[in-house]
């Protein structure tokens, strides 16, 4: 069997990947397109942290709040977890989006903020 194959078959190649990524960050913590990829790599079998998938989409976010690919994934991410997604990140995304429609598929799981009573 192909060693590549192997590693990947086992986890050890994602778990190299996230390793170096997680250094790449320490490095260089305003790479927002590196906390993208980290977020999906650990999002996936046979890794599927699912907390550090959406840590790290917060993250890039923080760091570029008009970064829609990361406020999108962030989205879809909180719907398949949670089944519900932030008000203001569904708020802002709607804003900032050109395709109303795929943002508006999501609006009936918006979790709303609960009011000061």
């Amino acid at each position: 069997m192909n060693s590549s194959l192997k590693l990947h078959e086992e986890g050890a190649l994602e778990e190299e990947i996230e390793r170096i990524l997680d250094q790449h960050l320490i490095k260089y913590p305003d790479d927002v397109e590196a906390w993208v990829r980290l977020s999906v790599l650990v999002f996936e079998s046979p890794i599927g942290d699912f907390e550090k998938s959406i840590n790290c989409l917060r993250k890039a976010v923080e760091v570029k709040p008009d970064y829609l690919e990361a406020l999108l994934i962030l989205m879809r991410m909180q719907n398949y977890i949670y089944r519900e997604i932030e008000e203001d990140l569904y708020k802002l995304l709607h804003k900032k989006s050109k395709r109303k429609s795929q943002i508006t598929f999501f609006k009936r799981n918006v979790k709303e903020k609960k009011k000061p009573g």
